[in-house]
């Protein structure tokens, strides 16, 4: 694997050829789960490395907060669990088209994370795979055949999700997404698994009657009833 710079952002290319998540290290570096958590949610990034913790944590944290776009690179069929978790600073991800499976929390809170695009292969979308990160519309291939439940949990600005109508969905998949909140739903955030939306999600953009229409700033929602997606 190597690191370089490209379009002005630190890139590393991601060849499978090394374990870049280290458990031991990992929860090292999250004993405090007060200032952790900070710097999951408020960009307190200024100071953790004034935090209780040794120097081979110190190093591991940095190099991953360093990264800013991951480029998989052509030969690679899985990012297994946990890689890029908690890299908060990766804001691009570019897969070749040999990935078909992303394991569960694989990109996990990449809060910065507004940009990927996926393997055109790709088959299995693990638990948590992008939960918390900062996406805006997700792309997803019909070759894809599960999509485990919160996988694209708690991306707030999430507004266009494009599947395949056959693909099964685990539960909670969108659920704190500008999508859902928008939906005609009336759902507790933090809790749904009802057939009904997994129809709607998997229909949005393949059934006239629950269509989204890009470019077009309105969203039916029924054949009563509709509002403007803001």
């Amino acid at each position: 694997m190597r690191v370089a710079t490209v379009d002005g952002l630190v890139t590393l290319f991601y060849d499978g050829s090394e374990e870049l998540y280290n458990d031991e290290l990992h929860w090292e570096w999250v004993a405090d789960e007060t200032k952790y958590y900070f710097h999951l949610y408020d960009d307190y990034d200024d100071g953790w490395e004034e935090w209780e913790m040794s120097n081979e944590c110190r190093e591991y944290v940095r190099e991953r907060l360093s990264w800013e776009q991951v480029i998989i690179e052509d030969g690679v069929t899985e990012i297994p669990r946990d890689t890029f978790t908690c890299c908060t600073n990766i804001k691009r991800v570019i897969m070749a088209n040999t990935v078909i499976r992303i394991e569960d929390a694989a990109f996990n809170y990449c809060r910065c994370l507004t940009y990927i695009k996926l393997s055109i292969n790709i088959e299995v979308i693990g638990e948590c795979a992008f939960y918390g990160c900062g996406l805006v519309n997700v792309f997803i291939s019909p070759t894809c055949k599960i999509i485990k439940k919160e996988a694209f949990r708690a991306n707030p600005d999430l507004a266009i999700f494009h599947i395949h109508p056959n693909v099964q969905l685990g539960n909670q998949l969108l659920s704190g997404t500008k999508l859902i909140k928008d939906s005609h739903f009336k759902l507790d955030e933090d809790h749904y698994d009802d057939e009904e939306v997994h129809n709607w999600i998997k229909n949005i953009n393949n059934d006239e009657k629950y269509s989204l229409h890009r470019g077009v700033a309105r969203f039916n929602l029924s054949s009563k009833s509709s509002r403007r997606l803001l």
